[in-house]
């Protein structure tokens, strides 16, 4: 009963699961400090919270068992039941909570109604109303309810969060554009303020769409009146509206490949007033045209916020390009661990340790990288690193943790584990396919890579067999349809079948040298010398191969051309030395390739 009690009294703590689980409202440039969530003030008309009573929490023990068992919809009922009695919004916000799991959508009409009703100045039970009006496809509701949270709480982004259920549910759009037309009509009786937000937030759902030239620069007039209108005025609601508004106007100009024009508009902001979102996009904007006065203009926002932790990785980067290692390293290191950029932070500072030879260092900081870009790069030399320091025991360790912790990546561990162990127990990559293909049998990474080692062991068959199953799961997967093709040429006697495939890879893949070389070999094989010629000249085309040359050479020596097939094998053993293939040819065919051939 405790531990029922400690989780009823867990969603005070709560509260902002439910903004959690709505769209990201429009993203602020520095990520790393985000409006901190709006609490729900307390509500004066309401009746104070009364304690549990041991029926209270018997029932809220079943509801909480029904909402985990799948009773939605009675959970539902019960927390607002209850939420009602003792006059909690935490049990309002429970209650919508078992809803959505349930996905009662009568169960969260009724609960955000009567949550709004009992605690209207909640921030939560606006939210809870928005998704609510979402869920119905009532986009009209939506702008309202949105806008009335957006003026109780004088946040553009509690407005602008509203369109985002846009991108999810287009059949909100006509009623949530009819309620913005409304606004603006009514905006002579609305502060400045609200009038120049619900403007912007039109102009920017009508940049989403825009294509046209002439749509995009009215567009972008619109925002810069926006801009100077908000910027003539005070407070923290305008200076939001002026930072939003020119940053839409510089996104305009971009897409019209007015870059000039963009740089100025930043240059001439951040003259008006200091303002360390628009200074980053400014150097982001002067990367590529003016490496040194971006580099100026990043230094500026570190110094103007030193929490803009972005800012602070893309100027190390810089300075890592330029090889200023010394400059970058502090940078990097001083990005903490709850920030969004810690992770690359961590990837760069692995890749310095590296340079510098200082492997346990480097280890570290590969080890905090978190799934994301760098991850599977980050995770590959953490193995690396873990097998040359601490050996083959440590390293299988670390690799069946890695496992369960990422499991969608199981097939790149297994990948790694083929590519370290290949160089100390070569004789165990079989048995080791064998054993990743037994637990991700639909691998068409592993299937291709245990085909193409039993074909080198002789089993062409069980090759065969292994590329069928990567043509099952993938029928377009042109290079299995060619290495299946050509092994049945080759190998299997079946010439028909392997041309077959080989053709179905080639209309994939038409410029393709290795399919081209197995089709023009297969039309050779088939009696077809002049068909073969021609596939076999376009692919010694595009590819420097010994294995073409040798083909395209026992072409033209079937043709009665052996100057050029003599020319062409001598070429080619010139340019691979070591290459087996013209060698066997010649062998076979029995050429002198040093007589004379007139």
């Amino acid at each position: 009963m405790h531990s029922v009690f400690r989780w009823i009294m867990a969603t005070a703590a709560a509260t902002i699961v439910l903004a959690g689980c709505a769209p990201t409202p429009h993203e602020s440039r520095n990520k790393d400090n985000p409006a901190p969530p709006a609490s729900a003030p307390a509500a004066t008309a309401a009746p104070p919270e009364q304690p549990f009573s041991q029926q209270q929490l018997l029932s809220l023990l079943t509801a909480e068992l029904s909402s985990q068992y799948g009773g939605g919809g009675a959970a539902a009922d019960d927390y607002r039941r209850e939420a009602e009695a003792i006059g909690s919004p935490q049990l309002f916000l429970a209650a919508q909570l078992a809803a959505e799991q349930g996905r009662n959508l009568a169960a969260m009409e009724a609960n955000a109604a009567l949550w709004v009703e009992r605690f209207p100045d909640d921030i939560n039970a606006r939210r809870a109303s928005m998704r609510s009006a979402a869920a119905r496809g009532d986009g009209e509701r939506l702008f309202d309810e949105a806008l009335t949270l957006f003026r109780s709480q004088d946040n553009l982004d509690l407005l602008f969060a509203a369109a985002q259920y846009l991108e999810h549910n287009p059949a909100l759009a006509p009623g949530f554009s009819h309620a913005i037309a409304r606004a603006r009509g009514d905006s002579r009786r609305q502060p400045l303020g609200v009038q120049l937000a619900v403007t912007l937030l039109d102009c920017q759902l009508q940049a989403r769409s825009a294509t046209e030239r002439s749509d995009r620069q009215r567009l972008a007039d619109c925002a810069s009146d926006i801009s100077e209108a908000a910027g003539r005025a005070s407070g923290q609601l305008m200076n939001t509206l002026w930072r939003a508004s020119t940053q839409l106007t510089v996104q305009l100009l971009t897409q019209l490949r007015r870059h000039f024009e963009a740089v100025v508009v930043l240059k001439r902001a951040t003259r008006q007033r200091a303002d360390a979102a628009l200074q980053f996009d400014l150097a982001r904007l002067l990367i590529n045209v003016d490496r040194r006065s971006a580099i100026n203009e990043l230094r500026g926002v570190v110094t103007l916020d030193p929490s803009h932790h972005q800012a602070q990785l893309l100027l190390a980067l810089l300075y890592l390009d330029d090889n200023a290692i010394a400059a970058a390293e502090p940078l990097l290191a001083t990005i903490p661990a709850e920030s969004s950029w810690y992770s690359d932070a961590q990837f760069q500072l692995g890749r310095i340790a590296d340079v510098r030879k200082d492997s346990k260092r480097a280890l570290f900081h590969f080890r905090h990288v978190l799934p994301g870009p760098n991850f599977e790069q980050a995770a590959r030399r953490t193995g690396e690193l873990i097998w040359a320091l601490y050996g083959e025991q440590q390293f299988d360790q670390w690799l069946r943790s890695q496992r369960r912790q990422h499991s969608q990546l199981a097939e790149q561990f297994y990948l790694l584990e083929l590519e370290l162990s290949a160089a100390t127990a070569p004789d165990t990559d079989l048995a080791l396919l064998d054993r990743a293909l037994a637990e991700l049998p639909d691998s068409t990474t592993l299937l291709m890579r245990r085909a193409r080692l039993l074909e080198q062991r002789g089993a062409a068959a069980e090759a065969a067999a292994d590329l069928k199953l990567v043509v099952a799961h993938d029928p377009n997967n042109a290079n299995a349809l060619n290495t299946l093709g050509y092994m049945k040429l080759t190998q299997l006697g079946l010439a028909e079948e392997g041309f077959a495939l080989i053709e179905r890879a080639n209309a994939l893949a038409p410029d393709n040298a290795a399919i081209l070389d197995s089709l023009g070999w297969a039309l050779y094989k088939l009696g077809d010398l002049q068909g073969a010629l021609a596939k076999l000249l376009r692919a010694h085309s595009l590819l420097d191969d010994p294995e073409v040359a040798s083909h395209l050479g026992e072409v033209y020596w079937q043709l009665q051309k052996p100057d050029k097939a003599v020319k062409l094998w001598r070429e080619a053993l010139q340019r691979f030395p070591d290459t087996h293939h013209v060698r066997d040819t010649v062998d076979r065919l029995e050429v002198d390739l040093y007589g004379v051939y007139e």
